[in-house]
């Protein structure tokens, strides 16, 4: 996992994602507050049997998500950063 600013994300964004691989890059703004989470649609490793093919479009990944949220609500942004430690432990171990 790596982090990066919103400045450099913004100067360095097609680089970054070229890089990024199967792991996650954190966006902050400048003065550190966390703003985004990005994850390839890439990997490297063999392909999960879980994942559509051909692959959703971003469109309706989005409208899922959205629906999701208009029927449950969210989530706080603790359960989040809590699923994504335990999807990434090597990464978020990497960060500390």
């Amino acid at each position: 996992m790596k982090t990066v600013t919103i400045t450099e994300a913004k100067s360095s964004l097609e680089r970054l994602l070229y890089e990024l691989n199967d792991s996650l890059l954190i966006v902050e703004s400048d003065d550190g507050q966390p703003l985004a989470v990005v994850a390839s649609v890439r990997t490297r490793k063999t392909p999960n049997p879980e994942i559509r093919y051909p692959p959703r479009t971003l469109y309706e990944i989005l409208g899922e998500a959205n629906t999701r949220i208009q029927e449950r609500g969210g989530i706080p942004a603790e359960d989040f950063w809590r699923l994504v430690e335990a999807d990434y432990p090597d990464e978020v171990a990497e960060q500390a």
